[in-house]
């Protein structure tokens, strides 16, 4: 009876033991389960943060690559809190849109535009108006004025406006210094300056084409000073013919009658024009 007891007790105690090695098995797979998870405090925890596969190709994706674990936590957070936690700044008033301070530069550095100041006020106030914050509105007034820059070179460009003129008086070279001439006699200095400086092309076309249709029917010959008289054109053979025949109308009524030597001077001079 002792013996068999002993061997009962030896029994238990082996199942026991063996109970035991499943218990810690059990806690092994369980630990092993919570480290996939979490991490287990050491190098594997830092490293087990990453990207998902799904995402990694993503644009966004690629100002966190090369970056695992910890840093790549903090560096997660802190682009969502500068995307959130900046609350957008409008100024109180349009001065501190400080649109004077955007400037508009060539690559040499020279001044390509400048706004006048009631244009930047009206711009400042159009903006405020709109809610916008200084950067916004600078950012907008900058891509405005570059378009608008972009737009009007290419509506005065030299070259092709150069082309075009020569293909205008491509059948008579020569005409084009005079129509240059009647353009510079006839227009004021401001219209002159107006049309080298900030007319589009089509405009300075236009005005060629009516200084050529003038002297194609009237003809042209360049005063002095250039105070653009009326005399300085060319009468067309047909008028030229009736003022001939008034001239001479007119000496011939003067033969006939007591006249002075200016009023013939006079008639004699006008003949004399007609055919310079």
């Amino acid at each position: 009876m002792e013996e068999n007891f002993q061997t009962s007790s030896d029994n238990t105690q082996t199942n026991d033991s063996a109970a035991g090695l499943d218990n810690n098995a059990g806690n092994d797979n369980s630990a092993q389960q919570n480290e996939n998870l979490f991490g287990n405090g050491g190098d594997n925890q830092e490293n087990s943060f990453d990207i998902p596969d799904e995402y990694k190709d993503k644009e966004w994706a690629k100002s966190f690559e090369g970056k695992t674990g910890d840093e790549l936590k903090n560096e997660i957070f802190k682009t969502i809190d500068e995307k959130y936690s900046k609350t957008p700044v409008i100024p109180e008033d349009v001065k501190g849109y400080a649109l004077n301070e955007v400037e508009f530069k060539d690559e040499e550095g020279n001044t390509t535009y400048e706004y006048p100041p009631d244009v930047l006020e009206h711009f400042g106030q159009e903006f405020k108006d709109l809610g916008l914050t200084k950067e916004q509105a600078q950012g907008i007034l900058t891509k405005y004025t570059n378009f608008e820059l972009e737009q009007f070179a290419a509506l005065t460009d030299i070259n092709e406006l150069n082309q075009n003129i020569d293909e205008m008086f491509k059948s008579n070279p020569a005409q084009k210094q005079q129509v240059q001439s009647l353009l510079k006699e006839f227009l004021p200095i401001e219209s002159q300056q107006f049309l080298q400086q900030t007319a589009p092309n089509h405009t300075i076309i236009m005005f060629y084409q009516v200084a050529k249709g003038l002297l194609d029917k009237y003809g042209y010959k360049e005063g002095s000073g250039g105070q653009g008289q009326q005399n300085n054109y060319r009468m067309s053979k047909e008028d030229r013919d009736k003022e001939y025949d008034r001239i001479v109308g007119e000496m011939e009524a003067l033969t006939k009658r007591p006249h002075t030597s200016e009023e013939k001077q006079n008639l004699q001079n006008q003949l004399n024009a007609l055919f310079k």
